[in-house]
């Protein structure tokens, strides 16, 4: 069987392997590889950085994020 070759994608892949993400999309990052894990999805960073993704995904993005920020504000009010 011949081997089909996307070489718009291979492209893509190498040009976003030298993307320098700053921190916060570097957070951002982890937190879409959490949510791909949890939807079954392969996370691909060419997706990540075109903001193409899941509308699943983006979802348990926002709920995990939710959840940190819910702990910070806690842990900030214990300290008060």
């Amino acid at each position: 069987m011949e081997r089909i070759v996307d070489y718009l994608a291979e492209e893509a892949q190498q040009q976003t392997s030298r993307v320098k993400m700053t921190e916060q999309q570097r957070l951002e990052y982890k937190l879409y590889r959490a949510a791909c894990k949890i939807n079954n999805v392969e996370p691909v960073r060419v997706d990540f950085l075109a903001g193409d993704i899941n509308s699943g995904v983006i979802r348990d993005m926002e709920l995990e994020q939710n959840e940190h920020e819910c702990s910070r504000r806690k842990a900030m009010a214990a300290h008060a």
